[in-house]
């Protein structure tokens, strides 16, 4: 059968009119709604939904003829979830978590052609994430049953403990009272000065952080004691003084029964004062400058008798020496010469300063070279020369002022032959030797810039070359001051540590041009002043030597030495007797390590495995130093930072007091049993003692890789007591991954009746996987370890956080808490460098705020801002 089909389209209408013709005759006609566009899904992401907690999201589509019917096409709905076909809404209780992705189809209902079914399909990816079922927070619960009691008119300090329920917690006073004159805070502080005596009963509710929010209550009661009678306390903090000027400052006691008897117990006061046993006023003349540290002791006139006891000290500063009679003699690079070339008369005298004129012998003009202030006296002429005594120009008492530079000491070339060479003259010139003053005239040497000397860059610089032991001599030194300069060397080649890096030095001529020392000292060095110093880049130390009596160090940078940055040791065991150390803001730091030059940095570093050593601060057996050190830092040494461990002969009374020690290959701070009494107060420590194994700012990629001996002790503290000793460790903050934090050792000779007092401490610990390969545990390091110590400990009102090996809260000692101490920036550990800016103040909503007792003598904190009453924990307030 045949059939024909025609199209026609109306104009008016727009309308299609299908026919068909069989046999002639018009079977059929069809018209159809005109198309909605393309079928399409624009979901591709559902709303998130929640394990185990109802879900409903819509699948959409547009275009096509609705209505539409859905499927999945692939993978699959997470469980518990269905969809339906006909609306195309997902819905149920998600059983599991997680994120799923699955296809799915959509079909309308237009009809196909040549079919009577549905035709039209489109097909999405879908993706929808089903979070984990949230977690149903445990009981708060309420761990604290009972509290400690107070006493009337004394300061109190607890803390109420919640555990469970969602942190953090609020605490309140719900039902009765807390005693007059004690308050809670909201992170359950008790704190406060009861004003009167009784028990208070209360009832103490928290609430947790969490939603909705759980709360617990728990009643209790605080009893708060009569208060005893007065206790005696002493005040003795004691002015400076001045070398031959007159001194009278009182000391004063309160409570107990007066009238009072004082004396000293222990050390004495400076030659020149004496104490009046009725009065308690040191008075006198003093004679010599220095620290005198001593235990002022005064006893009431009670029944029983009350006695109190405080380490103190008096600072004697040396008197400032007198205009004249010595000769100030000038050294700038337009002066002239000292000497002609027949060692006759010179151009300049050096008693001026101004320039050589041009013309003229001995004219009143500077020296040309600083080298010509000094000689050795070793040349001769043929017919032989007069030559002047080994020695300085000049006299003891002189001022010698040095512009310019920098300025060379030693020869001036690498050959046996070479000499000073200046305008044809051969005179030599070595290291200077001393030059004494006097207690009333100081000899003194100094830069340009010394009234104003603020910066390195102030400081007049001497160089040492060519071998030279040392750029000062100040073996056997007296009365003499060193201000504004700079010592250094001018060449890179190493002495110590294998393998040598860049190159070892030639000691044979041709000599390399290098410096061993900067200074050196011996017992005999006594009253000398180093201000405004930087001592730098020499093979060795960069001071070496013992010392008989006083040596003051005011801004003082001693850095990138080889061997050590101050070692009292001499290499004979040569012990420093009766010696005072006066060192504020002194610095010693890459010790072990050889200065870049050009540059800055370290070229290479070694420690005592590698060939080097590495102590930032050294001592030798049979030491007694006494340490006065202030504001001080010792960072970055191959070995110890402050290492006094063998300052173990006599009775050396020390302190050590707003500073910080950090990045140490071994210890931190370490101090030998000769050290009573011992204070360690407002200082700062960093046990972090793999800092240097791991890449530095500003240092080159390969400045520790012949580096070893990292974490080379297992403490980060080491303070050793000897018999009678006494050891005041208070308001320090202490951080360490090092095994053990303090470790406390009794001295050969024993410490029986030693005393160990830990107050206002926070000890904070990390816990580095590193350090187990250098004798570490996992869990962090332990907070104290006790070497054959015989004696006392007192301890109270210290934090603890982050504390591992045989340690546990509550300690058993009064007001010590183990609890973040919400520090400005305790950083995660994250490696070395995680530490590096470590900010030890504290929040204001930190538990050491306010919480500490307050203690003689520490009255200021680490940055000298005056304590609050009652301070706070750690070492700042």
């Amino acid at each position: 059968m045949g059939k024909s089909c025609k199209t026609i389209a109306t104009r008016a209408t727009f309308f299609l009119l299908f026919y068909c013709v069989s046999f002639g005759s018009v079977l059929s006609a069809t018209v159809a709604a005109a198309s909605t566009g393309p079928l399409t899904i624009p979901t591709s992401e559902l709303p998130p939904g929640t394990a185990r907690v109802s879900y409903t999201a819509t699948l959409t589509a547009t275009g096509g003829t609705s209505p539409y019917t859905w499927r999945i096409s692939t993978g699959r709905l997470p469980g518990g979830l269905r969809l339906a076909a006909s609306t195309g809404t997902i819905s149920g209780i998600p059983t599991t978590s997680g994120s799923y992705s699955f296809g799915v189809r959509v079909t309308d209902s237009s009809p196909a052609a040549g079919s009577r079914k549905s035709g039209k399909t489109a097909t999405a990816t879908v993706s929808l994430v089903i979070a984990g079922a949230p977690v149903t927070p445990t009981p708060l619960a309420i761990t604290t049953s009972s509290l400690s009691g107070g006493t009337n008119g004394s300061s109190y300090s607890n803390s109420l403990q919640a555990s469970g329920g969602t942190p953090p917690y609020s605490w309140s006073i719900t039902a009765g009272s807390l005693p007059a004159g004690l308050t809670i805070s909201p992170t359950g502080l008790i704190s406060g000065t009861p004003t009167a005596s009784g028990t208070s009963s209360f009832t103490a509710t928290v609430t947790d952080a969490g939603s909705p929010a759980q709360t617990k209550s728990v009643s209790l009661s605080l009893v708060v004691a009569a208060a005893a009678p007065p206790a005696l306390t002493i005040s003795a903090s004691l002015p400076a003084g001045t070398a031959n000027t007159a001194y009278s400052s009182p000391m004063s006691a309160t409570g107990g029964t007066p009238a009072y008897t004082w004396s000293i117990t222990a050390g004495s006061l400076p030659a020149g004062l004496t104490l009046d046993a009725t009065t308690g006023i040191i008075s006198g003349t003093p004679t010599v400058s220095g620290t005198s540290n001593f235990t002022a002791t005064v006893s009431d006139n009670g029944t029983p008798v009350q006695t109190k006891s405080v380490a103190t000290s008096i600072v004697i500063a040396a008197s400032a020496p007198p205009p004249g009679p010595g000769t100030t003699w000038y050294v700038r690079s337009d002066g002239g010469s000292r000497y002609s070339v027949n060692q006759t008369q010179g151009q300049c005298d050096g008693q001026a300063d101004v320039a050589y004129p041009g013309t003229g012998t001995n004219q009143h003009c500077a020296f040309n070279d600083v080298r010509y202030l000094w000689t050795d006296g070793s040349y001769t002429t043929s017919p032989s020369v007069s030559m002047p005594a080994w020695g300085w120009v000049g006299s003891g008492g002189d001022t010698y002022i040095i512009r310019g530079g920098p300025w060379r000491v030693g020869q001036n070339g690498p050959n046996s032959g070479d000499s000073f060479g200046l305008n044809g003259d051969p005179y030599d010139a070595g290291a200077p030797p001393p030059l004494n003053g006097t207690s009333t005239q100081h000899t003194r040497i100094l830069g340009e810039n010394y009234s104003s000397c603020g910066s390195q860059s102030a400081m007049t610089q001497l160089y040492g070359g060519f071998g030279v032991s040392f750029v000062f001599n100040l073996s056997g030194a007296q009365f003499v001051d060193i201000g504004c300069i700079e010592l250094t060397r001018h060449s890179q080649c190493i002495k110590y540590g294998s393998p040598a890096v860049p190159a070892s030095c030639s000691t044979s001529w041709p000599v390399d041009d290098y410096a061993e020392n900067g200074l050196i000292t011996n017992t005999g060095t006594h009253d000398v002043l180093l201000q405004d110093m930087w001592i730098h880049g020499f093979t060795s130390r960069g001071i070496i030597g013992p010392i008989g009596g006083t040596v003051t160090a005011t801004r003082v940078d001693i850095a990138y030495n080889g061997e050590a940055g101050w070692d009292f040791d001499d290499g004979s065991s040569t012990p420093s007797v009766n010696a005072l150390l006066v060192a504020n803001q002194l610095t010693v730091e890459w010790s072990g390590c050889n200065q870049a030059y050009p540059g800055t940095g370290a070229v290479s570093c070694y420690s005592q495995h590698t060939g080097g050593y590495g102590d930032g601060i050294g001592t030798p057996t049979g030491t007694c130093i006494s340490w006065n050190v202030t504001n001080s830092i010792f960072r970055y040494n191959t070995q110890d930072g402050f290492d006094g461990l063998h300052n173990d002969t006599g009775v050396c009374p020390s302190s050590i007091t707003d500073s910080i020690s950090y990045g140490n290959n071994g210890q931190q701070f370490k101090w030998g049993p000769a050290n009573t009494p011992m204070v360690f107060t407002n200082n700062l420590a960093i046990g972090n003692c793999l800092r240097l194994s791991a890449p530095m700012t500003g240092q080159p990629s390969t400045y520790n890789a012949n580096l070893s001996d990292f974490c080379r002790a297992s403490d980060t503290i080491v303070p050793s007591l000897g018999n009678n000793g006494t050891l005041l460790m208070e308001n320090n903050t202490i951080v360490s991954y090092a095994p053990t934090i303090i470790d406390v050792e009794c001295a050969a000779a024993g410490c029986g009746g030693s005393t160990f007092t830990f107050e206002n401490n926070i000890v904070i610990g990390y816990d580095n996987p590193a350090t187990y390969t250098y004798g570490g545990k996992a869990g962090g390091p332990a907070a104290f370890y006790y070497n054959g110590f015989t004696g006392a400990t007192v301890r109270s009102n210290n934090i603890f956080y982050g504390i591992g090996h045989n340690f546990t809260c509550p300690t058993g000692y009064p007001n010590e808490y183990c609890s973040d101490p919400l520090l400005v920036n305790e950083p995660v550990w994250s490696g070395e460098s995680s530490l590096d800016d470590f900010n030890f103040n504290l929040t204001p909503g930190s538990p050491a705020k306010g919480a500490g007792i307050s203690l003689p003598g520490v009255t200021t904190d680490y940055n000298g801002q005056v304590r609050t009453n009652p301070p706070s924990i750690g070492a700042y307030n």
